[in-house]
């Protein structure tokens, strides 16, 4: 049910990303390193924004462009991980 909110926004206010939508299904990895985070910390805000997409398959253009929606354009954090010494 939220998930066709979503959609009903986007054509509403007629909202893409058109940035980051290059017509290709992609997976939830591919999402997740377009925002600099792991797979199941996207998963954790999607579900906290209350956008849950079922299923192990590509994800659509439209499944894309909710996602996109929700979280805003992806803006990767570019600080570099420290590795801590374990010796």
């Amino acid at each position: 049910m939220i998930f066709r909110f979503f959609i009903r926004l986007m054509f509403l206010f007629n909202t893409t990303h058109t940035k980051h939508m290059d017509k290709k299904l992609k997976t939830r990895q591919e999402i997740a390193h377009e925002y600099g985070i792991n797979r199941k910390t996207l998963y954790r805000k999607l579900k906290a924004r209350g956008l849950l997409i079922t299923g192990k398959n590509l994800l659509s253009l439209t499944e894309q462009q909710a996602i996109y929606l929700a979280l805003g354009d992806p803006q990767p954090n570019t600080t570099p991980h420290k590795q801590e010494d374990k010796t």
